[in-house]
């Protein structure tokens, strides 16, 4: 009988080499048809920059990682650094410089793994750190991606749509989808990749969970808090005055244009960072949801959303504590 390997570490975050690779190969697939449409609409930039940020991370896997004897390149076989490039990528803006994409990309890799507890059990989310070394890196790009970005595109085929739906389906209910509603779901010409296709990184998130590749309680309950905080309170003048709140209460509108989707399915979803209990799941996505309602305001960017990552990444090494503690044993005993 052939010997599996674990890996064991005082972090709750094990796991198992073959699941690891085949929810790595799933998620990579699930991005494969956002990559095909870029190519449709010949989106060159976009492809460039999600190509630099792969080489980056790939070449942050070969200068630090040492590799045992024979080992050779099955060091990528578990397909995490591909899954970080090609996450990093999509978050970055499609003009970024790419030899900064390839660079955020590379020290994203590089100290996530050196620093955090290496591969499959740690807590620094390597694609959130590329994001905001390159923010730190070049601001004026991202703030210009979040200008561009600002209001959704109203084409012709927008207004069609719009038109259809708020005279035959959502009349009787009173609701009235506003002008370019419909590129908030699918717009090619957004300034970042992630925010370019919501529609598919709906229909992959749903796909993912059904599957039970990523975990689904930490991005469901951000999504449904931070959803519930953009409704209730993002109209009220008190918190305008504070927290730069929104301006309106369009759900829909913030989840998409914020990137919430895609970083709360592709980046809070990993089980490596997140707490190993349902209450603590719970209380991460909480958490989660009340830092985005904070951080993103009417920056329609998905910055906003990444920096959540790095909060939520700072509270759940706390919450695995307390776990400790309410469980009675120690991380060591724990595998996943």
């Amino acid at each position: 009988m052939k010997n599996t390997e674990w890996n064991v570490s005082p972090s709750p975050f094990v796991f198992a080499g073959c699941q690891l690779r085949i929810s790595s190969i799933a998620i990579i697939l699930s991005l494969v048809p956002q990559v095909f449409l870029l190519g449709y609409f010949n989106d060159i930039q976009a492809l460039t920059v999600i190509c630099a940020s792969l080489a980056g991370a790939v070449a942050a896997e070969l200068c630090f990682c040492r590799p045992k004897e024979g080992d050779g390149f099955k060091r990528f076989s578990d397909g995490t650094v591909l899954v970080s490039g090609l996450v990093t990528g999509f978050l970055l803006p499609v003009y970024l410089n790419p030899f900064l994409a390839a660079v955020s990309s590379f020290f994203g890799i590089f100290i996530a793994r050196n620093f955090f507890n290496g591969k499959g059990n740690s807590w620094l989310s390597a694609s959130a750190f590329a994001v905001v070394f390159a923010c730190i890196s070049s601001p004026s790009v991202f703030q210009a991606a979040s200008v561009s970005g600002l209001l959704p595109v109203q084409s012709n085929f927008d207004s069609e749509i719009t038109w259809f739906l708020n005279t035959y389906l959502l009349r009787p209910s009173g609701i009235n989808l506003p002008g370019g509603y419909v590129s908030l779901f699918f717009n090619p010409a957004a300034p970042v990749t992630a925010l370019k296709f919501g529609v598919l990184t709906l229909a992959a998130s749903v796909v993912l969970i059904a599957y039970d590749v990523v975990d689904w309680i930490v991005p469901v309950v951000f999504i449904a808090g931070y959803s519930v905080l953009v409704f209730l309170f993002s109209s009220t003048r008190v918190l305008s005055s504070i927290f730069f709140a929104f301006p309106s209460g369009d759900v829909f509108f913030h989840l998409f244009m914020n990137g919430i989707l895609f970083v709360g399915f592709y980046l809070l979803s990993d089980t490596s960072s997140s707490p190993r209990t349902k209450p603590g799941r719970i209380f991460s996505g909480l958490i989660a949801a009340s830092a985005a309602f904070l951080f993103c305001g009417q920056d329609i960017f998905p910055s906003g959303a990444v920096l959540t990552v790095f909060v939520v990444n700072v509270f759940n090494p706390a919450i695995e504590l307390i776990e400790n503690k309410i469980l009675g044993i120690s991380p060591v005993e724990t595998l996943i």
